[in-house]
């Protein structure tokens, strides 16, 4: 079987999701190759031992033209022979359209990792997000849900459910479980994505200001209409570590007392994942996905989204036994729900046959 996976902006969770997907996949003696196309512009790199796998890179920007640019591909697609064509994203999903005007020999699923709907937009905008995915669903074959919450959406705004799964997104679990180092002085909390104003960084920013006693450290940065940090004073608790690479990030995750993601609307949130298998402690707004990995008081705690407020109260107060023993939890919580190798075995039986 060869496998297409194609994405626009690689980045972030979406790039989690595919490095984590692929490696599963390489293991798969069904699968005999996987190339992995994604934009020049925007995406990390990735990289895979195995000679299963190639990554070709197109030159893309998000624009009219870019877009145009972006549906030639398809020849190129067309060209290679897959069994499978894997779309990653709402961009991404564009090209179901080229299924709409002709047949084609090849299987088209679409992960949205994240409906556009679902984001804090006026209903009338979020209807007709929603009518244009009701339109290109009919040029793919399944539909994944990165969350039982997506799913759950996606069906409110009448996305086709005889082709749509939910396959809760995972991570790579290693034999070896990390430790969490030994933590001394002021409480470190860590934030790591993008610096767009989904990610609610705005928010965390304002909220650190007024919790001087604890460092923040944040690595990420601007993707798709992101803070413009020239335009705004951070404060000395603050520190910006710039993009981090996946090695690290675990090294970071391990260095912190926890782990905040302030979304102000998330489809999933691997990192929250991530930083659990780091034997951290997981502090989210209670919206989409996240509310169903965090369970207050058990791996984490929630609280309210768009609201510096919340954040403070949330932090004021923690204190790093309780986050230490929530930290600990957490692990043993993602090690037993959220294994990688049976995501890849949904997706392969439930979207590839």
């Amino acid at each position: 079987m060869k496998v297409i996976h194609v994405g626009e902006y690689v980045s972030g969770g979406v790039a989690t999701y595919l490095r984590t997907l692929v490696n599963c996949q390489i293991k798969n003696k069904n699968i005999e190759e996987i190339i992995i196309f994604k934009s020049a512009l925007n995406s990390e790199k990735l990289i895979f031992d195995s000679s299963k796998v190639k990554v070709i890179c197109y030159d893309y920007r998000r624009s009219a033209k870019g877009v145009f640019d972006f549906l030639a591909l398809w020849k190129q697609i067309v060209e290679m022979k897959p069994d499978v064509v894997h779309l990653h994203s709402t961009f991404a999903g564009l090209l179901r359209v080229k299924k709409l005007l002709r047949r084609v020999p090849f299987r088209i699923v679409y992960c949205a990792h994240g409906w556009a709907f679902t984001r804090d937009s006026i209903e009338l905008k979020n209807q007709i997000f929603a009518k244009v995915e009701r339109v290109l669903s009919r040029g793919c074959d399944n539909i994944i849900n990165i969350s039982e919450s997506e799913q759950f959406a996606a069906l409110d705004y009448g996305l086709p459910a005889k082709k749509m799964v939910a396959i809760n997104n995972a991570i790579e679990i290693p034999k070896k479980l990390p430790s969490k180092s030994k933590m001394s002085g002021k409480l470190k909390v860590l934030f790591v994505g993008r610096f767009d104003r989904q990610k609610g960084v705005d928010i965390l920013i304002d909220a650190a200001r007024e919790l001087q006693d604890i460092d923040f450290r944040l690595g990420g940065r601007s993707v798709v209409g992101g803070i413009n940090f020239k335009d705004i004073k951070i404060p000395s608790n603050v520190e910006l570590l710039g993009w981090l690479s996946t090695e690290q990030v675990a090294t970071e995750m391990i260095r912190a007392d926890a782990v905040i993601i302030p979304s102000r609307w998330e489809g999933f949130g691997l990192v929250a994942l991530e930083a659990m298998k780091n034997q951290c402690a997981v502090l989210a707004t209670d919206v989409g996905g996240l509310a169903e990995i965090v369970r207050a008081n058990e791996n984490g705690i929630l609280f309210d989204a768009d609201s510096k407020d919340a954040i403070v109260q949330t932090l004021k107060i923690q204190t790093r036994n309780n986050l230490n023993k929530l930290g600990k939890q957490a692990q043993k919580f993602v090690v037993e729900n959220y294994d990688a190798r049976e995501m890849e075995r949904r997706v392969f039986y439930y979207c590839y046959l």
